[in-house]
């Protein structure tokens, strides 16, 4: 059982990413072609996107609740819902759409993607609470 434990330890230190600059990756050390990962992160750059227009079209409604509220009204028992959920799932399709055709055959640093991607959902999901939206209520 030490042995196998030793084995995978040694792996374990194999694969771990070094640190420091000019520090090797985890496939230039395992001499493995692994598949690229931008169309990972366009998928994540696509879900901040689409919960920053969903937040943005929240407010949107709420500073102008006479003219955009009506333009959002897709389907009269919904209400402008339906409009913002739609905005939300079309801004999140376009931008997985082109930013997966611009990163598809191409190795990204995922970590600045997930630090942008989850910043806007943080943004996206901040104007999603009453106390935030009602600050730019329009009172009639």
């Amino acid at each position: 059982m030490t042995n196998l434990a030793n084995t995978s330890v040694e792996r374990l230190k194999q694969v771990l990413p070094a640190t420091g600059p000019g520090s090797e990756t985890a496939q230039e050390r395992l001499g493995e072609k692994l598949p690229p990962n931008g169309p990972a992160a366009a998928a994540f750059l696509a879900s901040g996107v689409g919960a920053t227009v969903l937040g943005l079209a929240i407010v949107l409604v709420e500073m102008s609740p006479n003219h955009v509220k009506k333009w959002l009204n897709f389907y009269d028992p919904v209400g402008p819902l339906s409009g913002k959920s739609t905005l939300a799932v079309l801004a999140f399709a376009l931008t997985w759409i082109i930013a997966r055709a611009v990163l598809k055959d191409r190795d990204v640093r995922l970590s600045r993607w997930l630090t942008v991607s989850f910043a806007l959902i943080g943004f996206g999901l901040l104007f999603t609470f009453p106390p935030i939206y009602g600050l730019f209520t329009v009172k009639p």
